[in-house]
């Protein structure tokens, strides 16, 4: 009995022996490749065969020439449609700092790219690329609420700019004047004249605040302090301040245009970016408004 029990577990540890040389040697043992079969339109549109296109061989360069083509054609159609829809908003920007400049209503916009494209049939009859350019034009983004947002970007990027004016310069004075508009709501105009290292000079509109309340002299004064805690200006380079002035009077000029009956519609703050736009010296940059318009577009 001991006997057959020790040839039997002999045999076991036999057989677990020879089962893991066997395993061990399937895994050293080179792995047969496998045959793949491509499909015949595959092989046609990408030359997976080496023998229709043979390495070196003319037919090959060619072949990848002509590819290289194709995708050099694909990639231009669609750069031109990205500088294409670039030079339109910008165009759309253009076109809507004249709108606030000229203190025109916003819907305005809609009536000059009918005027565009009403004159575009006589004014390029003979040119030959007439039909790109009125597909151009027709592309022109001047809807009224297309011109109020163009607007409102470029009078932040001139703010932009007055604001680190007010940083570099060396000292500066204010003017404020308080008047009624049209829609009876009275206002305060704050203007800022700045004066630099080399003596120059620059004078630009740095708020409206609208006064809800009573326009007395404590209340005006408290608006004022509110507003200048808000954006942080400078006080140690304030030299002087003064309550009237005939920029002051120009600005109310330009704010009864604004707020006139076909734009009643306008808050307050569109009010600012229009008044802004229109007696600013500064301007906008257009290519980069446009630039990082396309740019969050894209997301």
């Amino acid at each position: 009995m001991d006997k057959w029990l020790k040839r039997n577990a002999s045999n076991e540890e036999r057989n677990a022996s020879e089962g893991s040389s066997k395993k061990v040697l399937e895994k050293c043992a080179p792995k047969k490749s496998k045959n793949y079969h491509f499909h015949q339109e595959w092989e046609l549109d990408y030359f997976f065969t080496m023998t229709d296109f043979p390495l070196n061989s003319e037919i090959r360069k060619s072949k990848l020439h002509a590819l290289k083509s194709q995708l050099a054609v694909q990639e231009n159609m669609f750069s031109r449609h990205v500088e294409q829809s670039k030079v339109t908003t910008e165009a759309s920007f253009q076109v809507s700092y004249k709108i606030a400049q000229k203190c025109k209503p916003f819907s305005d916009g809609e009536y000059i790219k009918e005027i565009f494209e009403n004159v575009s049939d006589s004014l390029f009859a003979n040119f030959k690329n007439k039909d790109e350019i009125k597909k151009a034009i027709h592309g022109l983004q001047l809807s009224r609420n297309t011109v109020m947002r163009r607007i409102e970007k470029m009078s932040e990027n001139i703010n932009e700019k007055l604001q680190r004016d007010i940083v570099r310069c060396v000292a500066f004075s204010l003017q404020l004047d308080e008047s009624t508009d049209i829609t009876d709501t009275a206002q305060l105009i704050i203007f800022i004249r700045m004066v630099f290292e080399d003596f120059s000079t620059k004078e630009e509109l740095l708020s409206m605040i609208s006064l809800k309340g009573k326009t007395r002299g404590l209340d005006i004064f408290t608006e004022f302090k509110v507003y200048i805690s808000k954006i942080k200006l400078p006080l140690y380079k304030l030299l002087s301040m003064t309550t009237d002035g005939a920029p002051a009077m120009t600005a109310f000029s330009y704010l009864k245009q604004t707020k006139n009956k076909h734009r009643s519609r306008l808050t307050d703050a569109h009010t600012l970016d229009s008044l802004r736009l229109a007696i600013s010296n500064y301007l906008p940059d257009f290519a980069n408004l446009a630039e990082d318009y396309q740019a969050q577009c894209s997301h």
